[in-house]
């Protein structure tokens, strides 16, 4: 039996899709997406995901389901390289804050956060930091687009610092997962 999740910023379910085909992943429970093309599209591939919450910044505790894993790449338009350099600052990817609010509330035992290798110095290291100063401590993945990127958590560090992430060529998002279950 595989984990429940709920996804944010859904879009049209892929990474719902390769956590199911990878086996790690048997019932999507919910999915957040604002966009009604996209909402339809997962209406169609996930039926008995709960899409009741449109608006991200509306999701939380009560009225989202708790789960196994949550996971979503938030918005990349104000983080990206070829975006305008906005950062978390900027209206699309501060959504970023929303995710982590969603994390705080739910507590899921994994996260998988993705976002744009090409704007990675505009996020990475304020999504790491939040996570952190949020208590995380379990396995949480931060993926750049195309990569499966580790990092330790607080407790694995011998000196209570955390290294840079590490990059594993061709591991598979189902050895990462397993590997820190």
């Amino acid at each position: 039996m595989g984990l429940r999740c709920g996804s944010l910023f859904s879009g049209v379910g892929l990474f719902e899709l390769g956590l199911m085909w990878s086996g790690l992943v048997s019932d999507v429970a919910w999915q957040v997406e604002i966009d009604p093309w996209c909402r339809s599209v997962l209406a169609a591939r996930y039926p008995g995901a709960n899409r009741s919450v449109v608006d991200v910044s509306l999701a939380g505790s009560s009225n989202l389901a708790p789960v196994d894993l949550i996971c979503g790449g938030f918005p990349c338009q104000d983080v990206s390289g070829a975006g305008l350099g906005a950062g978390l600052d900027g209206a699309r990817s501060g959504l970023w804050y929303e995710y982590l609010r969603i994390l705080g509330e739910l507590r899921p035992p994994l996260a998988i956060v993705e976002n744009v290798a090409s704007g990675k110095g505009r996020w990475l290291c304020a999504v790491r930091s939040g996570l952190r100063a949020a208590g995380r401590t379990g396995p949480v993945r931060l993926s750049l687009a195309g990569e499966v990127k580790l990092w330790p958590t607080p407790t694995a560090s011998t000196d209570g610092r955390h290294p840079p992430e590490t990059s594993h060529p061709g591991l598979t998002l189902r050895t990462a997962v397993a590997d820190h279950w």
